[in-house]
């Protein structure tokens, strides 16, 4: 049955791949190889994100993002010709190499995942873990702060609004607009009222709070952080997050991916409208043909254009031997006192092309060869499988044991968007950005975390824990 499950969606993927291509026109003008490589790349993909027994984790995003960004768009991309950024066509030499590359990285990924996780199980077995069942004694306070930075992004923002587009347009027109009061505004009170909505919805869980409390910060949090007034990376952490914390169990593990994937092929174009003054629902409706026809060879799906002229330019000109992972893991100093730090890897590649253009992704392996060739793509794939694979069986483990309240348990449905912001990168903007909102989170955390009073018990020993019943007894059986 579980076969049953995971071949079905499969299927469709590949029959619905299989119809894209032979409905093009130019067909004979490609090279069959390359189709039998973006195929391997789509079919790889589709098998990680329904094989997957999670309903949702960083594993399945992980192959979302392959599958979507670097196996379906692309095969479009290359039958049209039409690629982001650049007028001329990829050869069918480098297209080639870079498909094999990917592959090879896909396969290596499925075997550092599956090794890791098996470690981990044996690292496991005794766990203890805490539970706080009482209400946060600083939690109100945690509200006042609360509504101080919704108050304040109303106030940066020129007022509550709905549309990317006004935002954009209040802060040309604020003269008294700086980097740091918007840092302010984008990272540290976004992320407190993040971790706060959370908090709040997993008390409301636990009848520690009432309804109309919950509801009251959950239409706070909308209406200073509307989904269409974000940029979609964050618009995907809060809502994500906020989503996935309310209800993490799904009875079909394939019905939230999905719907992911459903809304990158037909919601995501719509955000980048949103960006534009024209935009209405009313033209959404009447062109969304078109809508989703640009888009698929505009920026918004440039990562394997900008994997391939990184290969291109790291090829032509050498490796950079780390200097751009060094701006990276030292992106808090500032540019006055280091004034030869690195700028990021997209824009970096953008600028040796000659981009008209330079805020561009760098996709992680992009970032990986960039610094140190295909060492550095494998490199990058180990390190993304140990931390997926550490972080996706702590959390399942223990929100199987019933233990919610755990920092990294409350905020892990949030950090499924923003590392897929990591994995189209630059690495240098998303580590960045999401450093400082764990960092913010977690002061928030601690000061409403603390409780009247704290119980910790162990596993099956204490007269609060529950044993998960169905769909969910998979994930308590994992952890034997």
């Amino acid at each position: 049955m579980k076969e049953r499950k995971t071949y079905i969606p499969v299927g469709i993927i590949l029959f619905l791949y299989l119809v894209i291509i032979l409905q093009n026109d130019n067909l004979s003008g490609v090279s069959l190889l390359n189709l039998l490589t973006f195929g391997g790349i789509v079919l790889i993909s589709a098998i990680g994100v329904f094989e997957d027994r999670y309903p949702y984790s960083l594993k399945k995003f992980f192959w979302i993002f392959n599958l979507v960004f670097l196996g379906y768009i692309p095969t479009m991309q290359y039958l049209n010709n039409r690629y982001p950024w650049i007028g001329e066509k990829l050869s069918d030499d480098l297209v080639l190499k870079v498909n094999i590359l990917l592959i090879v990285c896909l396969l290596l990924f499925r075997f550092f995942y599956a090794y890791f996780s098996g470690k981990l199980i044996t690292q496991s077995r005794s766990q203890n873990v805490s539970s706080d069942l009482s209400i946060p004694r600083y939690y109100w306070i945690g509200g006042t702060i609360f509504f101080a930075f919704c108050a304040l992004i109303v106030l940066r923002s020129g007022g509550i609004v709905f549309l990317r587009s006004d935002v954009i347009s209040a802060s040309v027109d604020n003269v008294n607009s700086n980097s740091s009061e918007n840092l302010l505004v984008d990272k540290v009170a976004r992320s407190w009222v993040l971790i706060y909505a959370i908090i709040t919805i997993q008390l409301y869980k636990s009848r520690r709070i009432s309804l109309f409390w919950m509801l009251t910060i959950l239409l706070a949090t909308v209406l200073t952080n509307f989904p269409l007034a974000l940029p979609r990376y964050l618009a995907a952490t809060f809502y994500i997050g906020l989503a996935l914390t309310y209800r993490r169990w799904f009875n079909s593990p394939n019905l939230f991916p999905i719907i992911i994937i459903a809304s990158l092929f037909y919601v995501f174009p719509i955000l980048t409208e949103a960006r534009h003054d024209y935009f209405s629902m009313e033209y959404v409706a009447g062109n969304f043909s078109e809508i989703s026809a640009k888009a698929y060879s505009s920026g918004d799906f440039d990562a394997y254009t900008m994997f391939c002229k990184t290969v291109e330019y790291t090829d032509l000109r050498g490796i950079v031997y780390g200097e751009q992972l060094s701006g990276v893991l030292l992106f808090f100093v500032p540019r006055n006192v280091w004034p030869d730090k690195p700028v990021g890897s997209g824009y970096f590649i953008g600028q040796k092309n000659g981009f008209y253009f330079l805020n561009v992704s760098c996709p992680y392996l992009a970032e990986g060869y960039l610094n140190f060739g295909i060492p550095g793509a494998l490199i990058i794939v180990l390190l993304f499988a140990f931390i997926f694979a550490r972080f996706d069986r702590f959390y399942w483990v223990n929100v199987s044991r019933g233990s919610e309240m755990n920092f990294w348990i409350l905020i892990y449905p949030s950090l499924l968007g923003m590392f897929f912001f990591m994995m189209r990168g630059d690495l240098l903007s998303s580590y960045a950005y999401t450093f400082g909102m764990l960092v913010t989170a977690y002061l928030a955390y601690m000061l409403v975390k603390k409780k009247v009073k704290k119980r910790k018990f162990r596993v099956g020993q204490n007269e609060n824990f529950h044993p998960v019943h169905n769909n969910q007894e998979l994930f308590k059986l994992s952890s034997n």
